[in-house]
């Protein structure tokens, strides 16, 4: 039951990218590929990017890459912005999984996958894309492989340009990047029913923020921001008999983060690093998962259980006042499936852990599907799920705000509810559905420190339709999100509608591929509490449009794709900021946030060397 893409439920995927979709799109990161992704509404504001699925944020939709969490508890600093898609081969959207890790997990997954395939006994592929922006991406990839062993290596280089809409001004909003990856993937099959995977994925990322001309100057303060995660992890899985086998994973990862401030005179181009880089923090974790699983799968049910041990660290302050910057999780568990036939199936399990900071948990999962006839399947699900507060609300105080930290911060609990419908038949699929999601215990701030107080519920009503046939692919879909961001307070419910269309045509004879994507998100809505107001910002949207077209050649061993981003050329958005008072709402502030950067004309060569 562990989410391995061979394992993956197709009751709960909603929506999936294959790589010729993730390029046609020009996303080079998980981030740029959030702006396509239905229940995602994302932005930037000031060199900060922002993720969210309606009333979850992006800590609350649980991220897996090959199987395993990408940021384990997704607490510490780092943007999605820094998470590459060159050596993707899928990525998919679930609504209510079935899994053992459940964190997370507000009603929303994203996987993440590798390739797994191996072709031939060796193989070298390379990739260019260039753009109007100035941007540049290349990567290369090499396998191979034998009876036994399969290899792969790849290395990534990536550059984005800045981009701000206002040309008067040096201070950009949304700051150039550069990133190098360095991929291993290694499988070794010992015996016929033995196998071991090794993975290792390895990033380098840095962001220049340039800063506005110093008044009657020619000075300037530039920030530099540096990034490096790396992970390493694996499998070990064997059949222990026809019906049982044993799955030892593990998992390491870190992250560091580090800021520099350089003042810069732009007359003679000379800069030196700032004093004000001794209030500067250097930010670096830790994070170590294991897992041991054992499954058992029969004709009419199955089970897994197992445990799980994990623990997140700072590596750079082992303690702040005397207090040890970390903490670990101890966790049992067991899920069980029983099968009637093709028409009943229950799944039910609950994973019981232990935090060594706040206390245990019991997390409940169940779903029953029913299938009365071959082409219609009625899907209901139940899970309860946790979401550990930021780690430096936990153990940092903040410097600025003079806002305490708290160890006693407990976990916001995500209870999910999903009611589900499938219909397929021949080329034509549709699905529809609720899914409801309450918070409980959100951190807040009050007196100057953070407490667990406030209480959320949001609601996404979903429809998709899907027609596919050979190379041919048609997927709108229509999502209308409900959002109630603090029941015990202010019980007032927001809502925006979310249409999306998705495309793909092959011209017959010509054998070219046309890619083509439209959205329309409707105005956002964000509520926080600050100095004991209620403060509600509103986002507006404007649609998107984007189109690629891509040629094979030479029996597919060379391929050009060129496309647009942001047709419309739309990517400021108006952020209004209100009080919210029981009878009105007062503008307090106005401002502007990013969706995207301005239109980009872009070109991508693809070849296979070998």
């Amino acid at each position: 039951m562990f989410c391995f893409k061979s394992e993956a439920n197709d009751s709960t995927s909603f929506f999936s990218f294959n790589r010729e979709q993730i390029q046609a799109l020009n996303s080079q990161n998980l981030f740029d590929l959030m702006q396509h992704t239905p229940f995602i509404h994302r932005f930037v504001s000031e060199n900060e990017s922002f993720v969210n699925g309606g009333i979850l944020s992006d800590q609350q939709i649980a991220i897996y890459k090959n199987g395993f969490p990408l940021l384990m508890d997704q607490n510490v600093t780092y943007s999605l912005q820094n998470i590459p898609l060159w050596d993707i081969d899928e990525v998919t959207i679930s609504i209510s999984e079935f899994n053992t890790i459940n964190k997370n997990n507000g009603g929303l997954t994203i996987h993440m996958y590798s390739s797994d395939t191996f072709i031939a006994p060796y193989s070298i592929k390379t990739s260019v894309t260039s753009g109007s922006l100035n941007d540049i991406h290349s990567s290369i990839t090499a396998d191979l492989s034998n009876v036994k062993h399969n290899l792969s290596i790849g290395g990534n280089r990536s550059f984005e340009s800045s981009y701000t809409n206002d040309t008067s001004k040096r201070h950009s909003p949304w700051a150039a990047s550069e990133r190098y990856d360095l991929d291993l993937r290694y499988q070794y099959h010992i015996l016929s029913s033995v196998q071991l995977n090794l993975y290792s994925d390895n990033s380098w990322i840095e962001k220049q923020i340039k800063g506005d001309v110093i008044a009657g100057t020619s000075r300037a303060k530039d920030q530099v921001k540096k990034y490096q995660k790396n992970s390493h992890y694996g499998i070990l899985k064997s059949a222990l008999s026809k019906n049982h086998s044993l799955s030892l994973l593990g998992q390491f990862t870190s992250l560091s983060h580090k800021d520099l401030i350089y003042n810069k005179d732009l007359s003679n181009l000379n800069e030196m690093v700032s004093d004000e880089n001794e209030n500067l923090d250097t930010l670096s974790y830790n994070n170590t998962f294991m897992q041991l699983n054992l499954n058992g799968n029969y004709r009419h049910y199955g089970f897994d259980v197992g445990i799980e041990l994990s623990n997140t660290n700072d590596k750079v302050y082992s303690s702040i006042n005397g207090i040890k910057t970390a903490y670990s999780d101890y966790s049992a568990y067991g899920l069980f499936h029983y099968q009637y036939k093709n028409g009943f199936k229950v799944e039910a399990g609950s994973k019981f852990l232990t935090n060594s900071l706040s206390g245990s948990y019991l997390l409940p999962q169940a779903r029953i599907i029913l299938a009365p006839s071959k082409i219609l399947q009625l899907n209901v699900s139940y899970n309860r799920s946790i979401s550990y507060p930021n780690f430096q609300n936990i153990f940092y105080p903040d410097r600025i705000t003079e806002v305490t930290n708290n160890i006693l911060l407990e976990p916001t609990i995500l209870s999910s509810y999903n009611f589900h419908l499938d219909i397929k038949k021949n080329h034509y699929s549709f699905k529809s559905g609720l899914l409801y999601t309450q918070q409980a215990g959100i951190p807040v701030v009050s007196e100057g420190a953070y407490i667990n107080s406030r209480v959320s519920g949001g609601s996404a009503t979903y429809f998709s339709f899907t027609y596919k046939k050979n190379e041919n692919l048609i997927r709108p879909s229509f999502i209308l999100h409900g959002l109630n961001f603090s029941k015990d307070s202010i019980n007032q419910n927001f809502f925006y509608p979310e249409l999306n269309f998705y495309s793909q045509t092959t011209i017959p004879k010509l054998d070219i591929k046309v890619f083509l994507t439209a959205r329309f998100l409707g105005k956002y809505s964000d509520m926080r509490f600050e100095e004991g107001k209620v403060v509600i910002q509103e986002i507006q949207n404007t649609p998107q449009l984007h189109i690629a077209i891509r040629k094979d050649l030479m029996k597919d061993r060379f391929a050009v794709l060129f496309g647009v981003n942001n047709i419309l050329d739309n990517s400021s958005l108006e952020a209004n900021t209100f009080e919210l008072t029981e009878f009105s709402k007062i503008l307090l502030s106005n401002s502007n946030v990013l969706s995207s950067r301005k239109r980009n004309i872009f070109l991508t060569l693809k070849i296979n060397l070998l």
